[in-house]
């Protein structure tokens, strides 16, 4: 009698045991960093990058669309420049300075 009761907790045991320690090891995967778009993200500096991307129907010409965040407190001057030899231009953007209101 007693051994069939131990056989059920030993059971019992290796049943929970078995059933919750894969996450014991394993990562968790929200914790993983990633870009939840088709763009790529990146810093430089002060600027965040993010969902940065090229549209274009032929491969030639295209559209390029990004969203550019300073996270300084100061205002920043951003450089783009795109094309190569006599064709490269240069655009210049001025970002404001992250404004934070806790309340």
């Amino acid at each position: 009698m007693k051994s069939r009761r131990l056989a059920s907790l030993a059971l019992v045991a290796a049943v929970l045991v078995g059933t919750s320690g894969c996450t014991l090891i394993s990562p968790q995967a929200t914790l993983i960093p990633y870009a939840p778009a088709d763009g790529v993200s990146a810093h430089t500096g002060d600027v965040a990058v993010r969902n940065a991307l090229i549209v274009s129907d032929d491969g030639i010409d295209g559209n390029f669309l990004a969203a550019f965040v300073n996270e300084s407190t100061d205002p920043v001057t951003l450089r783009v420049e795109y094309g190569e030899g006599s064709a490269k231009t240069e655009l210049t953007v001025r970002l404001g300075a992250w404004v934070r209101s806790f309340r």
